[in-house]
């Protein structure tokens, strides 16, 4: 494409990272309920 590959892969992290933060609130959820 026409976009810069820097500015894909920064949004591709921001992504991974807010993916990431919810599975680590999730868990965290999970254990406190156990």
């Amino acid at each position: 494409g026409a976009r810069p590959l820097m500015a894909d892969l920064r949004n591709m992290l921001e992504v991974v990272a807010c993916i990431g933060i919810l599975l680590v609130i999730a868990l965290m959820i999970m254990e406190m309920m156990r």
